[in-house]
């Protein structure tokens, strides 16, 4: 139900395959060059590197002309993800059962990595929106406790120093883990649900509010409707991973 002409984008240039000796392909890049919009992916050889390059072909596809809107930006990740998380298994009914289950694991050390900072910057940030400044005395009494103190601050202070903008893109992604594990789990149970997911692109595409664009892949708003159906989500997902980990072990 996706209507993508990848042939185009390969002949014309807009596609370019750079082959690699990494030991894993884990990343690829979307680009505007001027008024041209282009993707990088790299070719390691492993069936493991086709994720990724779904990963940057579902960026592409709500690249607009003009730009990226917030929204854009905020779910364009959240897309790419559970595009990824889609293909997997496309790969697992092509035999590739074990490349599919390294992606979907690699996926959620990642979203866990980036939760984890997450923590950390919210942390920060209440205490110092709330009392104004984040010294010890003050951690102490706004959490009750200081005795992970150093660890968040150093923890902060490394994450803020090594990437000016890392509240946001951190934010992005850990947002971008949650709703894409939601939406592969309503696709598992219902291959239909790809029609909610070209829906969402096309929000994006057209600049719509986070409210309209959430409200396509059947999310209200912050409210306990929304975060029962997030969690009993990520409880499938988890049980999908500890038996595919099982399988892996097998082999």
């Amino acid at each position: 139900n996706i209507d993508f002409d990848i042939d185009t984008i390969i002949k014309d240039g807009t596609l370019e395959v750079i082959p690699t000796n990494y030991d894993r392909v884990m990343y690829g890049l979307n680009n505007y060059l001027g008024d041209h919009k282009s993707i990088t992916i790299y070719n390691n050889g492993y069936v493991t590197d086709t994720i990724v390059w779904i990963h940057e072909i579902s960026h592409y596809r709500n690249q607009t002309d003009e730009g990226r809107s917030q929204v854009n930006d905020l779910l364009t990740e959240t897309l790419a993800h559970t595009m990824s998380l889609i293909f997997t298994d496309y790969l697992e009914e092509e035999g590739f059962s074990y490349e599919a289950n390294i992606g979907r694991h690699d996926m959620l050390i990642t979203f866990k990595a980036v939760s984890s900072n997450a923590y950390v910057l919210t942390k920060m940030y209440l205490l110092y929106e709330t009392l104004g400044d984040t010294s010890r005395e003050s951690y102490k009494y706004y959490y009750g406790r200081d005795d992970d103190y150093d660890e968040v601050k150093n923890k902060f202070k490394k994450i803020v120093q090594n990437n000016n903008d890392a509240i946001f893109n951190i934010l992005f992604y850990t947002l971008s883990g949650v709703l894409s594990v939601y939406m592969y789990e309503e696709y598992r149970k219902d291959n239909s649900f790809i029609n909610n997911i070209e829906k969402l692109n096309t929000c994006l595409l057209n600049g719509d509010d986070l409210q309209k664009c959430l409200s396509t892949i059947g999310l209200t708003g912050y409210n306990k409707e929304s975060l029962d159906k997030i969690e009993k989500a990520y409880a499938d997902y988890r049980q999908l991973l500890s038996e595919s980990k099982y399988k892996m072990l097998k082999k």
